[in-house]
């Protein structure tokens, strides 16, 4: 008969580090459900950013130990691996929430009667080898940049720009760019990773000729963040000829005012604004646009059965697309592979278009003489 996990009065803990404080802490989990958020009422509470509200909570079947992910936006993980609704845990197993990592401890009872619980660094491997593969990637700049053309459908596929997607350069860490920021979230490194991609991008501007258009791309994390607009006004300093234009994933909005006034604040530099994978989440057309972002850059999920013009889908995108350019916004279709996507395209009313028809990711070109 398999042994029945202990019941939440023998001592289920949480060890880990609160943001801002150096010592390990240690959180009783004293009852189940058990939340775990910024404004966790009768949990745990953490204050950082990064964390949701009501971000995740532990709880017992009288069989298992459960965590699930209650909707956060930057995700909950279990040895590293992100919850997509519920998963197991048991003593050992590391949890991230956000940026904020712990350790799932069940304090047994020793033979003298005495709880003991190991409180040293060495519980927290994972933690430290994050910090200091993070730390050299940053220090010896270890990013790469590949561009993707975005092409004018109505002037004969003419290049109006280059969205700049970074990738990884370290043996020991990952190249996709969506692994690589999930890994460097879990030790509060994204927005530093994000920062640096940009950068890089920014220095090779010269490649593509004078005043040429970059679409750079940000991590959720660094909204709201004043250090988002200080990067920006760097790199606008470092190539004052370039135009910029900053891609804000839909999902990643939560406060329309605050994206409201960060559109505002590029504009004074001269870098505009796009809202990303439109439809990937939940469509807020009407809400984001309020915004007045240059672009809004549809899913390639549109792009699929477009073709079809009796198709439901191609009914609704084309509203959504009319809808997009009278508030004087260019509507980009992503995800373009056919010309009998492209055609379509131009049927609904895109300008833009960017995908494989129009060029893979590449290397920048070599520099033009001057």
């Amino acid at each position: 008969m398999p042994r029945r996990a202990p019941q939440p009065d023998t001592g289920w803990v949480l060890e880990g580090y609160l943001e801002g404080n150096p010592n390990l802490v240690i959180t009783p989990i004293q009852a189940f459900p058990f939340r775990v958020g910024r404004k966790a009422r009768g949990g745990l509470r953490l204050p950082s950013s990064g964390v949701s509200q009501a971000h995740a909570e532990l709880d017992h079947d009288g069989e298992r130990l459960w965590v699930r992910d209650l909707n956060s936006t930057n995700g909950t993980y279990v040895n590293r691996k992100r919850v997509a609704g519920q998963a197991p845990v048991k003593d050992g197993d590391v949890l991230h929430f956000a940026t904020t990592e712990f350790v799932l401890r069940l304090m047994r009872d020793d033979t003298d009667g005495e709880h003991t619980v190991h409180r040293t660094m060495d519980d927290l491997p994972q933690r430290m080898s994050g910090h200091e593969l993070f730390t050299r990637l940053l220090s010896d700049r270890l990013v790469k940049v590949h561009f993707q053309p975005i092409v004018d459908l109505r002037d004969g596929r003419r290049v109006i720009g280059w969205e700049a997607l970074g990738r990884g350069a370290m043996e020991d860490l990952p190249e996709s760019p969506v692994e690589l920021l999930d890994r460097a979230a879990l030790v509060g490194r994204a927005q530093d990773v994000s920062e640096l991609m940009r950068a890089r991008a920014v220095e090779q501007a010269p490649a593509f000729g004078p005043r040429p258009t970059l679409f750079l791309n940000c991590h959720p994390s660094e909204l709201g963040s004043d250090r988002l607009v200080e990067s920006m006004a760097e790199l606008r300093a470092l190539q004052p000829e370039a135009l910029l234009v900053l891609e804000i994933h839909e999902k990643a909005v939560g406060d329309v005012q605050l994206l409201r006034a960060l559109t505002g604040a590029l504009a004074v530099l001269g870098i505009r604004t796009a809202f990303d994978d439109f439809g990937a989440g939940q469509a807020r057309l009407l809400e984001l646009v309020d915004a007045t972002p240059a672009y809004v850059k549809f899913d390639k999920a549109w792009t699929r059965g477009m073709e079809d013009v009796s198709s439901r889908q191609h009914r609704m995108l084309h509203t959504l697309v009319q809808m997009v350019g009278d508030f004087g916004i260019a509507p980009v279709c992503e995800g373009v592979e056919t010309a009998d996507q492209e055609a379509a395209c131009l049927d609904l009313g895109f300008h833009f278009a960017q995908g494989f028809l129009f060029g893979r990711p590449a290397s920048a070109p070599a520099p033009r003489p001057t």
